[in-house]
């Protein structure tokens, strides 16, 4: 598929610029957004599960702990996803 305007030689290969100056670039490094959201995820059931735990214990609620441990990572892990995913975003602005 090749159009007039094509620059290429017979063989495929593009002929160099007139200008054999070598060019700057800069790549641009945008965050892998699945990777935060995961990660913020992570962290944030992590320590929702720790934080029910630990109040569990020093309060004497033992009765039902891993419920309410399963139910603070839960939501936590939500936060953490959404404020990891603000984070990415930021940076994604500023790549």
């Amino acid at each position: 598929m090749s159009t007039s305007n094509d620059a290429r030689d017979p063989q495929g290969h593009v002929p160099p610029s007139e200008s054999d100056e070598p060019q700057v670039v800069t790549p641009r490094r945008a965050p892998r957004f699945g990777r935060f959201v995961a990660c913020g995820a992570v962290v944030g059931a992590v320590l929702g599960a720790l934080a029910s735990l630990i109040a569990g214990l020093a309060t004497g609620h033992s009765q039902n702990a891993g419920a309410i441990a399963l139910f603070c990572a839960a939501g936590l892990a939500a936060v953490g996803a959404l404020v990891a995913a603000g984070i990415a975003l930021y940076w994604d602005g500023r790549s």
